[in-house]
């Protein structure tokens, strides 16, 4: 049962119920939208605690499935989830993927022992480690998009010239 393909077999569930509108259409209550939240947040929970089922393959895409159902089924949660800036923080999201951790092993690291040798105190220390740290990896990712961009369309076309002399071929 502990499959990491799990993943998928939740994610083809989840676009089915979706395509199907089973959870989309229903009817809107409070209850509901009180249970939607809870199964988010309880999902949260259980990702950031992670042990025993919770801490397998299968049990953390069982979790990202349940947070993912729980967003469809919430108009509010979808809503909330729509915004400009999770849009926003959507498209950036494989650039900061790439760039954070290139962000915490220089600069920020270099922001932690400068701030440890001015002698600020532990809280001032982290604050201002996690505040440049955050600012250095959105403004890291947001110069990095244009490139992930250019490889995204570059990528499809070389994909588009193989696939067609594939088809000439066979033809």
């Amino acid at each position: 049962l502990d499959n990491p393909l799990a993943a998928f077999v939740f994610g083809v569930i989840l676009a089915d119920l979706s395509i199907r509108s089973y959870c989309i259409n229903s009817q809107s209550s409070r209850t509901k939208s009180i249970a939607t939240l809870l199964l988010l947040v309880g999902c949260l929970t259980l990702a950031m605690f992670r042990s025993g089922f919770a801490a397998s393959p299968t049990g953390l895409s069982l979790i990202a499935a349940m947070m993912l159902a729980s967003i469809i089924m919430s108009s509010g949660l979808r809503r909330a989830f729509s915004s400009p800036i999770s849009l926003w923080l959507g498209h950036i999201s494989f650039p900061l993927y790439l760039t954070h951790l290139l962000v915490i092993c220089s600069v920020s690291s270099w922001v932690y022992l400068a701030a440890t040798e001015q002698g600020y105190s532990i809280a001032a220390i982290s604050t201002i480690t996690a505040l440049s740290t955050i600012v250095l990896s959105i403004l890291a990712a947001m110069a990095f998009a244009p490139i992930e961009s250019l490889a995204i369309k570059l990528s499809q076309r070389l994909s588009n010239m193989i696939l067609l002399r594939q088809v000439t071929k066979a033809a």
